[in-house]
């Protein structure tokens, strides 16, 4: 009877044992298993457009427009309202930060004043100028984004329509002249995708109207800009 227990006994230690054993082979299979139906985990990508320094720097040709607002400074401010204008450019890159190009555009102011003489008299009317200029542009980061400035540089073309009205009648007429100008400005692009950007800018523009005194407004322009 004792042989039969000690062999019954020794038979369990043995089954214990062996289970020990598979114990972690079975684990390890487990790991093996998860780590393999694992899937990889990915960044997602925002929406928002990165300029890469690539994109920023190569050769490139832009295009825009902008709106804005023309305030006269000086003696033009005597007989001139605060005007309009529209500005478009177009330019290319003659360095990663440095651009050259051409710009026209449109821009009017309306006048009203009286004068007391012998008699009372009234002007009224408008001026239309109209820019044909060359334009020098440097980026302090890149042509594609950030800040900005540079100067305008060429012929404005200058037309007046002047209405005259006095107690012995009234009288009209219209002049065109062609005057040198300068425009230096200063701005900021901001990217909204790759090929397109928002566009702010100040500009002072003083033209040479008679030799003696000279037209000087101020001007608050915004719009857009594309790279072709």
């Amino acid at each position: 009877m004792k042989h039969v227990t000690l062999v019954l006994a020794a038979t369990g230690l043995l089954g214990s044992t062996l289970a020990l054993a598979q114990k972690p082979n079975q684990n390890n299979q487990n790991l093996g298993n998860s780590s393999s139906n694992e899937k990889p985990f990915v960044q997602p990508m925002g929406e928002q457009p990165v300029l890469t320094d690539s994109s920023m720097n190569k050769p490139r040709i832009d295009a825009g427009a902008e709106l804005g607002v023309l305030v006269p400074i000086g003696e033009a401010s005597d007989g001139y309202n605060t005007g309009f204008g529209l500005n478009l450019h177009v330019s290319g890159s003659v360095t990663p930060n440095i651009s050259l190009g051409a710009s026209t555009g449109y821009a009017r102011h309306s006048f009203k004043k009286s004068l007391s003489l012998s008699e009372t008299m009234n002007f009224s009317g408008h001026t239309s100028i109209v820019p044909i200029v060359g334009v020098f542009k440097y980026a302090v980061k890149s042509l594609a984004e950030g800040l900005y400035f540079g100067s305008d540089l060429g012929l404005y073309l200058w037309s007046t329509k002047l209405s005259v009205e006095s107690g012995s009648g009234s009288m009209s007429t219209t002049s065109s002249k062609t005057f040198l100008g300068l425009a230096p400005f200063v701005g900021y692009k901001l990217p909204i995708s790759e090929n397109l950007a928002a566009n702010i800018a100040g500009k002072f523009l003083v033209i040479d109207t008679d030799g003696t005194d000279s037209y000087k407004s101020f001007q608050v322009l915004a719009g857009i800009s594309m790279a072709l």
